[in-house]
């Protein structure tokens, strides 16, 4: 991916900026006006403002050859694919905790090693939930 040229233009005491992006054999052009939080063209902005726009710019740029379009759109992070994960043996590290507090250090291990994978987090709490029922019934 390439990151073309950046223009500022005054349109009065507004600014508008401009970005050109080259990825995938494809020029995509974007414009945006620098603006405030209620989406008002400020009017003589500082370098700040500029620059500020210029990235938003750049990611709304970005965002039109469909690369990270879910997070542009306000959505949560993809899954990972299961396949990536080694579910059996995360699950199988819980199983040799001996006690709760060996169960507690298995269990932060584990809900990284998901790496944000909301399927594979539950089943890790839920087999965490089952072993430490199994501790609270042999005291």
């Amino acid at each position: 991916m390439q990151h073309g040229t950046s223009l500022s233009l005054y349109f009065g005491e507004t600014v508008m900026v401009f970005c050109n992006v080259t990825a995938l054999g494809k020029t995509m052009r974007m414009q945006l006006p620098v603006m405030d939080n209620r989406n008002n063209a400020i009017v003589n902005p500082d370098s700040r403002k500029i620059s500020d726009a210029t990235m938003r710019c750049l990611a709304k740029c970005i965002a039109c050859f469909g690369i990270g379009l879910y997070i542009y759109a306000g959505e949560d992070l993809p899954d990972l694919d299961e396949a990536d994960l080694d579910m059996e043996n995360i699950l199988k590290k819980l199983g040799l905790a001996k006690n709760k507090a060996d169960l507690t250090v298995a269990y932060k291990i584990a809900m990284k090693e998901c790496r944000g994978n909301k399927k594979a987090e539950t089943a890790v709490m839920e087999r965490a939930k089952e072993i430490a029922s199994l501790f609270e019934e042999n005291k």
